[in-house]
């Protein structure tokens, strides 16, 4: 389990770092497809008592683990210094 574990971990930061340059559909896909795979490792039966514990706790946080928020700073679309509001004040002779 530890090494289909780490594996899965690879793949989702992998996954973390395209995130914004993914659509939407395509997101959703590979999320699916994670979760499927995280059901399967957690699914795995295991004598160590430490392994059963870590499927435990990976269980509980299991609907936190997939969720990407857009990281501070970077944005998934370009955007310019007259959007939104700024855009308005200033068409309108602000």
């Amino acid at each position: 389990m530890p090494w289909r574990l780490q594996l899965w971990l690879a793949s989702v930061f992998a996954l973390a770092e395209r995130v914004t340059t993914l659509t939407t559909s395509t997101l959703a896909a590979k999320r699916r497809s994670l979760d499927r795979q995280l059901g399967a490792i957690l699914a795995t039966p295991s004598g160590c008592e430490l392994t059963r514990d870590l499927q435990a706790k990976i269980g509980r946080a299991r609907a936190q683990l997939l969720v990407f928020s857009p990281i501070p700073g970077r944005s998934s679309r370009p955007t310019t210094a007259r959007s939104g509001c700024c855009a308005r004040r200033s068409s309108s002779g602000r």
